[in-house]
């Protein structure tokens, strides 16, 4: 009767034992998914994203409207310096052309003195490759809302003859389409210096009603940022 007894018990043992160890089998497998998808989840964390575009600094989107008071307050500065204003006159019309050249997305407004050391700003396309693009002729301002056109080598060397701190600002194409909301055959470029004492470039269309005194800033500079 004992023997009956301790046999029933080592089953019954047995059998508890077997119970525990399934029990504990199927929590370990389905923990792993688990794991597997907490380890999946940290590494996409820390890998981050492995398809990253980077946005050249040519793009159209370059350029922006700055708070008149704070654009005037930088012409200023100019006359504070040199003592007096300048500015110069682009043909929008030339502007607009070139915007409208294949793969263009912005221009380059370079300084440049002619032969008889007066003062230019010529504007020269640039495409996606960060290239400027290369034309017959440059458009130049004769003075008198009146423009002429110099030769591709001839406005190279003008821009070469300049010898300031900043060689040409670049404004993306969505820069020149605000200027172009309104018709007008003249944009004004207005010499300034900023708060940090770097040249700057400010542009109005002067056929606008600027109630709010708008100008278009925040160019790329060369030679920090200079296309081929």
């Amino acid at each position: 009767m004992k023997k009956l007894f301790f046999n029933y018990i080592r089953i019954q043992v047995f059998g508890a034992a077997a119970i525990v160890l399934l029990i504990a089998n199927s929590c370990n497998k389905q923990n792993q998914p688990l794991v597997e998808e907490v380890r999946v989840s940290n590494a996409a964390k820390f890998d981050g994203p492995t398809d990253i575009t980077t946005v050249s600094r040519f793009n159209k989107s370059v350029g922006k409207p700055i708070d008149g008071r704070l654009g005037d307050r930088w012409i200023s500065n100019y006359e504070k310096k040199y003592g007096y204003k300048q500015s110069y006159m682009l043909n929008l019309d030339t502007l607009k052309a070139i915007v409208k050249q294949p793969n263009c997305v912005g221009i380059c407004l370079y300084y440049a003195k002619d032969a008889n050391n007066k003062t230019h700003i010529l504007p020269i396309g640039i495409n996606v490759k960060n290239t400027r693009i290369k034309t017959l002729t440059v458009n130049y301002s004769k003075g008198n809302m009146s423009w002429g056109n110099i030769s591709w080598a001839t406005a190279q060397q003008w821009i070469a003859k300049d010898a300031g701190t900043v060689d040409a600002h670049f404004f993306g194409s969505y820069t020149f389409d605000r200027l172009s909301q309104t018709p007008c055959s003249t944009i004004r470029v207005d010499f300034a210096i900023d708060d940090k004492n770097i040249p700057q470039l400010l542009l109005t269309n002067t056929c606008q009603v600027n109630f709010s005194k708008m100008y278009e800033d925040d160019s790329n500079r060369c030679p920090s940022d200079c296309p081929n």
